[in-house]
């Protein structure tokens, strides 16, 4: 089983390839240039995992109840090289099925997983 992951559109579409084995619908094919309340939106109606890099849109997911359901991702890899960012993305969600009610946050260190409610 794979996770059922939506995209913001400041994604790399390299990570998105490189995570063949998920479910992923990419905001920036399905609804460019949305504003980031209808990126939280999207992602509840379509019952996925956000996944995104934007700081501000990652904190108001996990605030947000009905989002905490489906989990959030966010990427903060500035300082990892971008042509090593997709393998980086692809080793740690090859780990889990499911992020429901979890905060899971990719950096250069690691990883730190924690409980949205």
């Amino acid at each position: 089983m794979s996770l059922r992951i939506l995209a913001d559109e400041n994604i790399d579409s390299r990570i998105i390839l490189a995570l063949p084995n998920q479910d992923i619908e990419y905001v920036a094919k399905i609804a460019p240039s949305i504003s980031d309340p209808m990126v939280l939106e999207l992602s509840i109606k379509l019952n996925r995992t956000l996944l995104t890099n934007d700081k501000e849109l990652a904190s108001n997911a996990a605030q947000n109840k009905k989002q905490a359901k489906y989990g959030v991702i966010f990427l903060r890899l500035g300082m990892v090289l971008p042509a090593d960012r997709p393998q980086r993305v692809a080793d740690v969600l090859y780990n889990f099925t499911t992020l429901e009610n979890k905060f899971l946050i990719i950096n250069p260190r690691g990883v730190r997983l924690r409980d949205i409610r």
